[in-house]
């Protein structure tokens, strides 16, 4: 099996003063590349704050669209044209200074977990769009999952009647926590910016960090349930939360407000 070599631009994407990591990517029978596997230590700031590296990671391609149970790092400028769907628990590191583009959206259904780290300059980013009845981050024919959000710059914006993070159509929003970073979530179609699609609960929300701007779809709430749903769901802030909140509805006229 053909293998090549790679050698990444750390001052593009990782921090400056460490030891060069090096890719290693494998052709398969039919002559396309497979996920790339970093060999090296990838440093992540945690939840806390602190520190950590992570042992290895497989890189984001174009072609990676199916994340499962593991650990993965976008280390350059990738745009992703198809649904990504996260399988299992997957955790997600945002390279400084490096870009993915989920052209339509990363599907985190019940019974999965997405967690998404930046780095010490906090300046990768991960822009998602949900296709027709889809989040931009979370469900689309059924409840979202656990997003988990510890730093990087995040935009989620939600396709026809989905959250931008949460639930797709008619869908509950899942269980939502943001402990950092710079996060914008917008609904579409009566979604609503956190929580649940058009008709769906809003889940489980917390936030105990980060700047954090949720914007509702015409009639669905900033943060909540979506527009027709009866349950909002539960929002709190965390014991010492040190976050900035801004959550608001794009509503129609005669339709009452269902934002928080």
């Amino acid at each position: 099996m053909k293998k090549r070599v790679i050698s990444l631009l750390l001052a593009i994407c990782l921090l400056p003063g460490l030891t060069p990591i090096s890719v290693r990517a494998e052709e398969n029978a039919a002559g396309e590349d497979e996920p790339m596997a970093i060999a090296a230590g990838i440093p992540y700031i945690d939840a806390d704050g602190s520190s950590k590296t992570q042992g290895s990671a497989t890189d984001v391609t174009e072609s990676t669209i199916t994340w499962n149970n593991s650990w993965y790092v976008v280390s350059g400028n990738v745009t992703v044209s198809e649904r990504i769907t996260v399988s299992g628990t997957v955790n997600l590191i945002l390279g400084d200074s490096c870009n993915l583009k989920a052209n339509k959206g990363i599907e985190v259904s019940e019974g999965n977990s997405l967690t998404v780290y930046g780095q010490a300059g906090q300046t990768g980013n991960l822009s998602a769009t949900g296709d027709y009845h889809n989040a931009g981050i979370g469900g689309s024919s059924g409840a979202g999952g656990t997003v988990i959000i510890n730093g990087g710059s995040v935009n989620a914006t939600g396709g026809t009647s989905g959250a931008g993070i949460g639930g797709g159509y008619s869908c509950a929003g899942g269980e939502v926590t943001i402990n950092g970073g710079i996060v914008k979530a917008t609904g579409n179609g009566d979604g609503a910016g956190i929580g649940g699609g058009s008709k769906g609960a809003g889940g489980t929300v917390t936030i105990n960090g980060g700047t954090v701007t949720a914007t509702g779809g015409p009639n669905g709430a900033g943060i909540g349930g979506g527009k027709d749903s009866a349950d909002g769901g539960s929002f709190s802030t965390g014991t010492g939360s040190n976050a900035v909140i801004f959550a608001s509805s794009q509503f129609r006229e005669g339709v009452a407000d269902t934002s928080k």
